[in-house]
């Protein structure tokens, strides 16, 4: 009988690393909780060798810095055995890290980091760090999983399929899945308080036997040095050993001795983490003893609960007073909602995966289980005792969740099931399905909880699909210099001064009329202009066959936002619509504002000849879609054609959905004599950025807007046709980047325009007197010249001037205070609305606001100068005022 329980358990752990390897694949990074902050961590670590030793270290380390480090240790020294280099690429991508990074299409709205393909199989650097925490994760919760079915047998002996059912259904939890799946350190936690509680039920048992209590310490010092989740456990044990000495008569001596043991041994276990902080940063020579001990402990990190609590012990020597001002604060309905809501399930996408069904159904499960468990402590008195103590226990584990709420009010980070279920995770497995088993006949268990393990373990496929798909493909980029090797075919060909084509890859499809192009671009240097890739086929008379022209990356990835050393994947299908068997030409290049660029040390080369190959049939080609033609004589015509996108054909029956900068392409049948367009919502008609050969290539544009669009053919490409014609909603664009083109109302308006880059159109001073000390607004209208944008990165300086022309205010900035220069768009009109700083000490008078742009080469500054009539001048600013300053 123990025998077939003990395999169940195996084939539910096989499951769970299944379900738990699946999560941690497609979980993007740090959607697990914390997992940027404990990333650093660990780096740190593993290039330093050590813990940090400075508040400073601390503070570069970010959130975690303060945080106890078994964990960290742990996964960095498996770092370290497998001799993992941190120094160079694979690199983490920070939005926030570069402006040129706002160009990507990341089709996201919320980033906080780029999922680049460095994510991918092979994993390399830190990614193989961030993937070997979450295998040491998947680790420690399955043993977890071990650890809570002996406990289950130590509370309910010899009832092994009770025991498998309660491991099975926390096993197969979402959210317990997903919190063992990812690189954080709850899934240790977990382990540690399991056993903790097995050590308690084991005192409780047999009260008499010292190893418990000397296990149960160390269990407890090494739970604190992971998370301080458990300093709250010493109260509990306290609270045991006292009920014991009351119940069976021991002497308060007898008790002494064993909590003395347990706190011996948990000092002894967490004594290499509280020596390390206590030597190496402690403050007691700058704050004295008390807050000296106490600065280590509750500062050097970002956690508001741990300065309030700082603050608190230290009589306000350390630490905050009160919430920050900038936190955005919750009640506490929203906190035990969230709380409830994620101690089952995860949010994905600020959405739970079944809610509110599978939810209301957990609430009916619960209420059965209370029910249940209000009879069994009506008809068994010996389950009292232990019913008492899991309650308790997870009262207990409220404690520190509601004290970190109350102290931060921050819904983000306190209203978070995993705070509960982690160290309560046996109490609550225990409550639940005893309360069910009491309550349910036996005839009723054999099918309700076997649909309630398969319910829970689609629920998590559900979750793993959500998390498959709820962001956007990574981008087809790589920091790793080796990657550009990856293609079976090296060129290493330069274009221009900043790109280099490292190799390619092609395959023919002859019967689906496709070849598949892969592109390996490695970056040289910063761009400061995003190229247009150019591809054109060849047959062998030299005339053009098909083409495609368009952004790098499939318009997600321009060369504006490469980072020296980026290698960028191009992975294109070019249509071959119905091409003669023969030989063929692939050329390559890239175009910019200037024209094609130059390839190699050749100024007069701008094509690439990539490769040849050769048909041996005639390529097959569907044309799928119909734009209909009138006759003048009412006989109907058509017109066949195809949509096409990088990825390849579009079906007849999609309506697709192109996004800002992506290409179109329209593949004709037959030749056309008027003129095909591309018209939006508003009538609006786009022309082709190329046409050959039948195929008309359309780049979506900075003005084109968001909606449905249809194809338009003005005349027909015979005699006969009339009018003009067109499609309905063919597709749909979405522009994500909005900006401004059209002319807008100006209260002051001028025109100035700096070097031929840009332009002041005029400005709106609502505040001409101001006190010094403070600041006033002003907002500037500018805009790109409708030729070319911008081709560098300007910085903007606003000086306030006195009549000496001593400086008294004002600041150097990008417009927006973000938005660069190089990210405009031709004829693009930036309302930039900012403050002026004025200084303190600005004696009362008239004083001007100089606005200009300059840019810094090397150390020096060269200011753009004002061009007149053509000509240059020695001006290189505009002059805003008066502005009149008092005193305060």
């Amino acid at each position: 009988m123990k025998r077939l329980p003990n395999i169940g358990l195996v084939i539910v752990l096989l499951l769970y690393i299944i379900l738990a390897v699946t999560i941690s694949i497609v979980t993007p990074y740090n959607k697990g909780n914390d997992e940027g902050s404990n990333l650093r961590y660990i780096e740190f670590i593993m290039v330093n060798g050590r813990l940090p030793t400075s508040y400073e270290e601390r503070e570069f380390i970010g959130p975690k810095g303060n945080w106890p480090a078994l964990y960290h240790l742990t996964v960095s020294g498996l770092g370290q055995l497998l001799q993992v280099d941190l120094t160079g690429p694979p690199y983490i991508k920070i939005f926030w890290d570069s402006f040129r990074y706002r160009a990507m299409d990341l089709q996201e709205e919320d980033v906080w980091y780029l999922r680049t393909e460095d994510f991918l199989w092979p994993y390399t650097g830190r990614i193989l760090v961030l993937q070997l925490g979450r295998w040491l994760s998947i680790f420690f919760s399955s043993l977890t999983l071990i650890l809570l079915y002996l406990t289950f047998l130590e509370l309910w002996p010899n009832r092994y399929w009770l025991a498998l059912l309660a491991t099975s259904i926390w096993a197969f939890m979402p959210a317990y899945i997903f919190i063992g799946s990812v690189l954080n350190e709850d899934s240790l936690v977990a382990a540690f308080t399991t056993l903790y509680f097995w050590m308690l039920i084991r005192i409780i048992k047999y009260p008499e036997k010292w190893a418990s209590y000397g296990v149960i310490g160390l269990v407890l010092g090494l739970s604190v040095t992971v998370k301080y989740t458990s300093i709250i456990f010493p109260l509990e044990i306290i609270f045991i050993v006292i009920i014991i000495v009351l119940q069976q008569s021991f002497s308060w001596k007898w008790g002494v001795k064993r909590l003395t043991l347990v706190g011996g041994c948990a000092l002894l276990a967490s004594s290499w983490w509280f020596s390390w902080v206590f030597w190496h940063l402690n403050r007691i020579s700058e704050l004295g003893v008390g807050a000296g001990l106490l600065s280590p402990l509750f500062t050097g990190g970002t956690d508001p609960t741990f300065f309030r609590l700082g603050y608190l012990f230290s009589g306000g020597q350390i630490g905050l007073a009160g919430i920050p001002e900038d936190t955005a604060v919750g009640n506490f309905s929203d906190w035990m909602r969230i709380t409830f809501l994620t101690l089952w399930g995860v949010t994905i996408g600020g959405n739970f995966p079944g809610y509110p069904y599978i939810y209301l159904l957990i609430c009916v499960s619960l209420g059965l289980a209370v029910v249940g468990l209000w009879q069994l402590w009506k008809q068994d008195q010996a389950s009292r005792q232990w019913l008492v103590l899991m309650t308790f226990h997870v009262t207990i584990v409220l404690i520190l969740p509601l004290i970190n709420f109350f102290l931060s009010r921050r819904l983000g980070k306190t209203a978070q099931g995993r705070h509960i279920f982690i160290p309560a995770l046996v109490a609550i497995a225990c409550l639940i399905i005893w309360g069910l088993t009491t309550l349910l006949p036996q005839r009723w268990q054999r099918w309700v909880f076997p649909l309630i393990i398969v319910g829970l373990i689609g629920w998590t496929a559900v979750h793993s699909y959500r998390l498959r798909t709820f962001e956007a493909p990574p981008l087809p980029l790589r920091s790793l210099p080796a990657a550009a090797e990856w293609l079976p075919n090296p060129v290493h060909v330069q274009f221009g001064q900043v790109v280099e084509l490292a190799g390619y890859d092609l395959a023919v499809e002859p019967e689906k009329g496709i070849l598949q192009v892969n592109l390996a671009w490695r970056s040289l240097a910063y761009a400061n202009e995003s190229y247009r890739l150019k591809l054109v086929l060849l047959n062998e008379e030299g005339n053009v066959v098909s083409h495609w022209l368009g952004y790098q990356g499939s318009g997600r990835l321009p060369t504006l936002a490469w980072d020296p050393g980026d290698v960028v994947f191009d992975r294109l299908k070019l249509p071959l619509p119905l091409l003669a068997a023969g030989h063929y030409e692939l050329l390559v290049q890239l175009v910019g504002s200037g024209g094609p660029l130059a390839i190699g040390e050749s100024s007069d080369k701008s094509s690439l000849s990539l490769a040849s190959f050769f048909l041996d049939q005639t390529t097959g080609f569907a044309f799928p879609h119909r734009l209909r033609l009138p006759r003048a004589a009412g006989q109907p015509a058509e017109i066949s054609f195809a949509l096409w996108r990088s990825e390849g054909p579009v079906e007849p029956d999609q309506r697709p959905n192109y996004r800002y900068p992506a290409t179109i392409s329209i593949i004709v049948a037959d030749d056309l004599k008027g003129e095909l367009t591309l018209v939006d919502d508003k009538s609006r008609a786009w022309p082709p950025a190329e046409a050959q050969a039948n195929i008309y290539t359309f780049i979506i544009g900075p003005e084109w807007q968001s909606g449905d669009y249809r194809l338009q053919l003005n005349s027909g490409p015979m005699a006969g046709h009339v009018g003009q014609v067109s499609t309905g909603p063919l597709l749909t664009v979405e522009n994500w980047w909005p900006r401004h083109f059209e002319p807008l109302p100006i209260e002051t308006p001028l025109t100035a325009n700096f070097a031929n880059q840009l332009t002041l159109l005029g400005y709106k001073l609502s505040q001409t007197q101001i006190q010094a000390g403070q600041s006033f607004p002003v907002t500037l209208y500018w805009q790109a010249l409708p030729s070319k944008s911008p081709q560098a990165h300007f910085i903007q300086f606003n000086h306030l001037l006195d009549h000496t022309g001593k400086r008294w205010g004002g600041y150097d900035r990008l417009p927006l205070e973000y938005y660069s220069t190089l990210l405009w768009a031709p004829g693009e009109i930036v309302v930039d609305g900012y403050t002026i700083p004025v200084q303190a000490d600005a004696p009362p008078g008239e004083y001007y606001l100089n606005v200009g742009y300059y840019l810094t080469v090397g150390e020096s500054a060269i200011s753009l100068p004002l061009v007149v009539d053509g000509q240059r001048t020695e001006t290189s600013s505009v002059v805003i005022g008066p502005i009149t300053v008092i005193a305060p």
